[in-house]
């Protein structure tokens, strides 16, 4: 339950430090193995870093990993998001 809520405070801090201005949007948060993945789409892959690192934190910054991928068409998000048809 503690792991829960760090990870809510987490996502909030987040969104607000990167959607402020509608630069990046989250698409989807998945969770399994242990872990979180949170998927944005970003105008600005170094603003959205800035942005990231710039965001408050807790005592122990956060343990995080970026990556990176160039999808203007959303086909990752199709992937893990199907539509019906």
């Amino acid at each position: 339950k503690e792991e829960l809520e760090k990870l809510h405070s987490f996502e909030n801090r987040l969104v607000d430090a990167v959607e402020l201005d509608e630069s990046a949007v989250l698409a989807a948060v998945l969770t399994g193995r242990n872990e979180r993945e949170f998927v944005f789409f970003a105008k600005d892959p170094k603003d959205f870093v800035r942005r990231l690192t710039e965001m408050p934190q807790e005592k122990d910054r956060y343990p995080i990993q970026i990556r990176l991928n160039q999808d203007p068409s959303w086909s990752y998000f199709d992937e893990i998001i199907p539509s019906e048809k």
